[in-house]
């Protein structure tokens, strides 16, 4: 779902349910109504679910059950059009008590902190956080960050729009990054680009070419996000994400150009750089070809490789994949080749 979907808007479920659907008959069956259409329409976009099988769908009760879920809490004005619909109810007289959630940040104060515009975008932010929070915590079922509708403002805003194109132009640019060379593990990019990547973010004064990094951003996709977070106060942006990841590479390890994949597994792994390096200089000794080589049912070869990782110490046994740690001296690690 993308953020200027009309059926996150209250206004927009009530408007479609005053339209009149005419009932033709047909050789089969008749058309579904107004009220029919408008239930189908929110079962796909609110509570879709992947693992349902195509021919089984969702029962009204179920959908009043989701409703009942934390999910909605924020919302309740929308919880409660949403169950009057499934109840078949088409004249909602939503209650006067029920508040939906509003901005707890004004983008005042988050402009005075990063400083990316010179002009008052109160109203779009205001529409944009709105829009965001129902995502995350209603479509994700996940955290939420309130600056998230700056940060999307800050990437994508375009100051030869109106206040409406841009809510639509940044939902679409947005939504075209998730899909561009997607990794298809990410299953909520509304709040991992938000809450966790772009967590911290670059003031503007910082930032070095903000125009090639959004050129870089709507080129490569969600990936360059990361890469941004890291790099835009370093330089401009790269030519594409090769050229990114072997700068953080030389970054993190500063002799990663004399054993390239042992600095790549070592980045996988969380390794700081003293153990990359107490594992490079044990490499350059000839290791594993020279010492303790023993071919495993896997394909591995288990070797002695000291790596320094903090001033507590063990041995384990584990995949190029599985283990990740900050504080351990690993003495045995399986290595391919």
């Amino acid at each position: 779902m993308r953020l200027d979907n009309t059926l996150l808007d209250i206004d927009t479920l009530l408007s479609e349910l005053d339209k009149e659907i005419s009932v033709s008959k047909s050789a089969h069956k008749a058309q579904p109504n107004a009220l029919e259409i408008l239930q189908r329409k929110i079962k796909d976009n609110y509570f879709q679910d992947n693992t349902r099988p195509k021919d089984k769908k969702m029962k009204p009760e179920e959908v009043l059950n989701h409703l009942n879920s934390p999910a909605f809490l924020d919302f309740p004005r929308l919880k409660y059009v949403i169950h009057e619909i499934f109840k078949g109810n088409q004249n909602i007289q939503i209650p006067e008590e029920l508040k939906d959630w509003e901005p707890t940040v004004s983008f005042e104060s988050l402009n005075e902190k990063y400083g990316y515009f010179d002009t008052d975008l109160s109203d779009l932010f205001a529409r944009l956080a709105i829009a965001c929070r129902k995502m995350t915590a209603i479509i994700e079922r996940q955290a939420n960050d309130d600056e998230m509708a700056y940060k999307l403002m800050a990437l994508f805003y375009d100051p030869n729009k109106t206040n409406d194109e841009n809510f639509q132009s940044i939902s679409t640019k947005f939504d075209s990054i998730i899909t561009k060379k997607q990794d298809k593990s990410i299953a909520h990019p509304y709040h991992d680009a938000f809450v966790t990547i772009l967590h911290h973010f670059p003031i503007f004064s910082a930032v070095k070419d903000l125009q090639s990094w959004q050129a870089f951003i709507a080129k490569e996709g969600f990936k360059a996000l990361n890469i941004f977070a890291q790099c835009a106060h370093l330089q401009p942006a790269f030519e594409n994400i090769k050229e990114a990841q072997d700068f953080l590479l030389k970054q993190k390890y500063p002799r990663a150009n004399e054993h390239p994949e042992l600095a790549k597994l070592c980045k996988k792994l969380l390794i700081d750089n003293a153990g990359f390096e107490a594992g490079l200089n044990e490499v350059k000794t000839g290791w594993p070809k020279k010492n303790n080589r023993q071919l495993t049912s896997r394909g591995y070869f288990r070797c002695n490789w000291p790596i320094f990782l903090g001033e507590a110490s063990t041995t384990r046994y584990a995949s190029p994949v599985s283990w990740q740690s900050h504080s351990w001296l690993l003495s045995t690690y399986w290595w391919s080749f």
